[in-house]
């Protein structure tokens, strides 16, 4: 499998890499690894869906939102999405559905904690974000950063 390379890069020589559920997601390499550096391949469809739902954690995204969003005007069955999903959930290990809830009807829920680290033109690390209000492991990120850099 190839790895999916993100059409929209980040600000200025900013790099979006975003740190959830023992996994790191690199949207502008278009490269998902464990915390192990292990790379995990995915189809470039299902890296933009879970792009999506990275970048829009603790919500929840309409399956037509999600629609809209990966294959942009493409006229394409649910079937599509649902396949996508398997292969991520395949990929994260999520087959308890803890990491991508499912609410029926409605759609997909990220519901872990997703953490946003930007590296400047420089390496170094200028932002790092959480989509929740619990206290961040600040150790653990900064460590992620100094070997990143």
């Amino acid at each position: 499998m190839k790895f999916f390379k993100a059409a929209k890069p980040g600000p200025q020589g900013s790099s979006r890499v975003y740190y959830f559920a023992e996994h790191v997601l690199d949207v502008d390499r278009g490269a998902l690894s464990n915390n192990d550096d292990d790379q995990l391949p995915l189809r470039p469809k299902s890296f933009e869906v879970l792009t999506y739902l990275v970048e829009n954690p603790g919500r929840l995204v309409s399956k037509e939102e999600l629609l809209s969003a990966v294959w942009q005007g493409v006229v394409v069955t649910q079937d599509s999405l649902t396949q996508c999903l398997v292969d991520i959930r395949k990929v994260l290990g999520d087959s308890g559905r803890k990491i991508i809830r499912t609410v029926p009807r409605k759609g997909y829920l990220l519901d872990v904690e997703v953490q946003q680290s930007a590296t400047g033109e420089g390496g170094g690390l200028s932002v790092l974000a959480t989509n929740s209000t619990r206290l961040l492991r600040l150790s653990g990120a900064l460590a992620l950063a100094v070997a990143a850099s």
